[in-house]
């Protein structure tokens, strides 16, 4: 895989209003937002709650004039659907799963709640992080998704900033839990669905999609540090939201010299280089080691391929 690297991330998720920590002002969105806009961001999710930052309109009006593209992920508060009726039904809505999947309500909670959204004019799409011992609910996420049309169903990998945890407690996949899912399948293979499916993970992509199909959000290697970048809610920028390292903070620098930095270099080289546990697999042109941020972060004996991956093949 070369580096070819890029001046700017194409695309950049931002943690606006995670529970419990402090959010920045409006002034200081406004300064981060004028930095993406400077280094030409085509695509922006704002996620964790933002609709709850009483600075949003500001921030969306700033930002779609100057035609960047931008998301908001939906909680389950309140809250967030009063904000959301004070917004115009311009931008697109990604209801995030995980918060329903953990309510007695569950499933049936989740549909109501998008059957709502859709009364109200809004299209929304889905949005859930796998975890360890739930690949079960792609079931009736895939069934919720034909049964309501959703037009789009994201499974992007694991967050790493939004833990303050151990990443044991961050139950991320293993391939355990890729076996169970295979194991499931085969007695009741998942049904089909007119919903675009975009499935970061190489792994959980090709066990799903055996012949090929779907999206995958990354190809051609890891892109953290690259086409992508994330922002914390402190105004950090990270690789990506599964690559906690700091690589310079946009309340003090522009976009663009972080991405001109010696330490973003860096995370590129490390991207670009095999993995030792890497050496020999067949498969390596085309996943390039899968998700190198949660390797780097998560595996107790310092190996740096996908932690989905068993081993070379």
């Amino acid at each position: 895989m070369s580096l070819d690297n890029l001046d700017a991330p194409l695309r950049i998720t931002w943690d606006l209003c995670p529970a419990g920590q402090a959010v920045l002002s409006d002034a200081e969105l406004h300064r981060i937002a004028k930095r993406l806009l400077d280094a030409g961001i085509f695509y922006l999710l704002l996620d964790e709650r933002p609709l709850l930052h009483p600075g949003l309109p500001a921030v969306l009006s700033q930002l779609s004039s100057e035609g960047c593209q931008v998301s908001l992920v939906l909680g389950d508060d309140p809250d967030e659907l009063l904000r959301l009726d004070t917004l115009e039904r311009r931008y697109p809505l990604l209801v995030d799963a995980a918060y329903w999947l953990a309510k007695p309500a569950g499933i049936q909670g989740l549909e109501s709640f998008i059957q709502n959204l859709t009364a109200d004019g809004q299209k929304p799409s889905l949005l859930w992080v796998p975890v360890a011992g739930q690949l079960h609910n792609l079931y009736p996420l895939f069934e919720l998704c034909e049964r309501l049309s959703i037009p789009r169903f994201k499974l992007p990998n694991h967050k790493i900033t939004a833990n303050s945890g151990s990443t044991e407690t961050a139950k991320l996949l293993r391939p355990n839990d890729l076996a169970k899912l295979a194991q499931l399948m085969r007695q009741q293979p998942l049904k089909s669905t007119d919903t675009a499916l975009e499935i970061h993970d190489l792994f959980l992509w090709e066990l799903i999609f055996p012949q090929g199909g779907g999206e995958r959000s990354e190809y051609g290697g890891c892109q953290a540090g690259n086409s992508l970048g994330h922002i914390a809610v402190n105004g950090a920028v990270w690789p990506c939201s599964s690559w906690p390292q700091t690589m310079g903070n946009l309340l003090q620098t522009d976009l663009l010299s972080v991405w001109d930095s010696a330490i973003r270099r860096q995370v590129r080289v490390e991207v670009v280089s095999e993995p030792a546990d890497c050496a020999g697999c067949s498969d390596y042109p085309i996943c390039f080691g899968g998700c190198r941020g949660l390797a780097r972060s998560c595996r107790p004996d310092d190996a740096r391929r996908d932690l989905l991956c068993t081993g070379p093949r």
